[in-house]
């Protein structure tokens, strides 16, 4: 028996969340490869948002081809420790309920 929650299941639990707009819309805008006349945007799938978690994790350990080993992984590991599991709903692609979101703060004339 296998401790954590499967990859199925978490791209599934992002999907829910994502459906009832717990996930900050940023998150959710991904660039499509039209640039001309001018570049267009999409809603980003429950995987696209998993997957780009995934990479980051992976460049942030330092591999190389960072974008392929996760998408190995995904392929081969179904199953996520729970660390693994809440990094992912963290993290800058997911971001949910907003927990690691932090816009910038403009500062006026000294009274910010």
């Amino acid at each position: 028996e296998e401790n954590g929650v499967s990859l199925a299941s978490t791209i599934d639990i992002v999907g829910h969340l994502q459906s009832t707009c717990q996930l900050p819309s940023e998150t959710q805008v991904v660039a499509t490869d039209t640039k001309y006349p001018i570049q267009t945007h999409r809603v980003a799938s429950p995987e696209d948002l998993v997957r780009a978690a995934r990479k980051l994790f992976a460049e942030n350990r330092g591999k190389e081809e960072a974008g392929e080993a996760a998408e190995e992984e995904d392929t081969g590991r179904t199953v996520l420790d729970f660390g693994e599991f809440a990094k992912i709903l963290k993290s800058k692609h997911v971001c949910v309920w907003g927990e690691c979101y932090f816009p910038k703060r403009k500062r006026g004339n000294g009274s910010g």
